[in-house]
């Protein structure tokens, strides 16, 4: 038939809806849909063949090469934000495969002050930190934010970095740790991660970097003070045994491994402060006893292996900082009065007439906060909480011979249980915290003073 008759003209190659398609180059009629074959369904077809996918490919491959570079360059010049949760960040390996923040801080060449920004391996806060001998800092322990942790990371001045090291034998948190003589450093106490107070302790071994049980307390306390004394021993007083206020105090004598009585407080205490002061006693001021702040104080005599009261506070506080002046008195910062309002006062100690007096104001009322003494004689306090227990950012720099505070800077997020070191060059490294109510941050800054 003629292909009219089959759906009108017929067309090469086109196929018509409804009957068949005539194809007069080869004579032979095709159904409407023909099997799929390459573009043109005749063999002898001229200029398509499969070496014409060579160009395709070649192009392909070659922007699939320059997509993939351009992402790998991206990831390698990635530097975190840290939003103040706990978050994975960029790891690299060095040969003993720990891993190790690549995020290394970059050369110091500004003026006084400065602020610059690590990273810790992992978020915590309620930690320790603690100066070791060949002047890296030992972070131990803390909360994630949910639970007590058993890790613990090195912070190294020289690369910058924070590294992984040994884990604890034991979750714990708001425990106490102190460098003994032989380098080692003494861990005890705490609250681990199903909420139990601890008795047990533990040292680190900074040539090993593993941790190893030692004999433990015989009291479980969290919260607690510990002061490392001029004979070497470490005096572990006060805290909390889960269930109250403590006034006990117990000795840790590297020489044997062991914990001995020391007496008992005059009150029982917790958050309170402990400072070795010039002439090798302790004062141990404020805290919260079981009926609240207290402001009574008094001092412990390494010789007599007594507890004394002395001078009374202007007002009772916990939760505040304190630190030895270079001229010997204590500064004693901050903190939480009756009621739980913070507050800006800062007193100070004299061990030579034994009384507190009034020294100055802060810029903001905050407790929980650190207070470092600097070279200069100035006191730098650094973050803590306000009123209603919202983390603050802030920074300032107190003297103690004007009585006045100035503001510094911010500490790149608000932050509460940190931990505050001086290092062997006078930088202070300001390490975690939590910076919104149960949220921890791997956040941590340096404070330069200046060249």
């Amino acid at each position: 038939p003629h292909p009219a008759r089959q759906g009108g003209p017929a067309v090469a190659n086109r196929p018509v809806s409804g009957g068949r398609t005539w194809d007069p180059q080869t004579g032979t009629w095709w159904p409407t849909q023909p099997p799929r074959q390459a573009w043109n369904p005749r063999p002898q077809s001229s200029g398509y063949s499969a070496w014409g996918f060579v160009p395709i490919i070649v192009v392909a491959v070659i922007i699939f090469g320059v997509v993939v570079s351009a992402i790998q360059s991206a990831a390698n010049n990635y530097t975190p934000y840290d939003n103040g949760f706990v978050t994975t960040e960029p790891y690299q390996l060095t040969d003993s495969a720990a891993p190790v923040f690549d995020t290394p801080l970059p050369p110091y060449t500004g003026t006084d002050p400065m602020v610059t920004t690590a990273q810790l391996v992992d978020g915590r806060a309620y930690h320790t930190a603690t100066l070791l001998s060949d002047g890296t800092v030992l972070i131990a322990g803390g909360e994630d934010g949910s639970k007590s942790i058993a890790t613990a990371e090195i912070y190294d001045p020289a690369k910058a970095l924070f590294t992984q090291t040994g884990t604890m034998a034991a979750t714990r948190s708001h425990h106490t740790a102190t460098m003994l003589p032989n380098g080692r450093v003494l861990i005890a106490g705490g609250v681990d991660q199903n909420d139990k107070v601890l008795a047990t302790a533990e040292l680190y071994d900074p040539v090993s970097g593993r941790f190893s049980e030692t004999s433990p307390m015989s009291t479980p306390r969290e919260d607690a003070m510990a002061v490392g004394l001029a004979d070497g021993k470490v005096l572990v007083l006060g805290g909390n045994d889960g269930k109250t206020q403590l006034a006990s105090a117990q000795l840790y004598d590297p020489s044997t491994g062991t914990f001995a009585g020391a007496g008992s407080m005059t009150n029982e205490r917790e958050g309170s402060t402990a400072t070795l002061l010039g002439n090798g006693r302790v004062l141990i001021a404020g805290g919260k006893g079981t009926s609240g702040a207290l402001g009574s104080s008094e001092t412990y005599d390494p010789v007599a292996g007594t507890f004394e009261q002395v001078a009374q506070l202007s007002v009772g506080w916990d939760g505040a900082a304190a630190c030895l002046l270079p001229d010997g008195r204590v500064a004693i910062v901050g903190g939480r009065i009756q009621g739980g309002v913070s507050t800006t006062d800062v007193d100070s100690y004299d061990s030579k007439t034994g009384t507190f007096a009034a020294m100055g104001q802060l810029l903001y009322p905050r407790s929980y906060e650190t207070a470092t003494a600097l070279a200069d004689g100035s006191v730098l306090i650094v973050g803590g909480m306000t009123d209603d227990g919202t983390p603050i950012d802030t920074m300032e720099i107190f003297s103690p011979t004007t009585g006045v505070s100035t503001f510094s800077a911010t500490t790149a997020v608000p932050r509460v249980g940190q931990t505050a070191t001086v290092l062997s060059d006078g930088t202070v490294l300001i390490a975690g915290g939590e910076n919104t109510l149960g949220r921890v941050t791997s956040s941590a800054v340096l404070y330069r003073a200046g060249p």
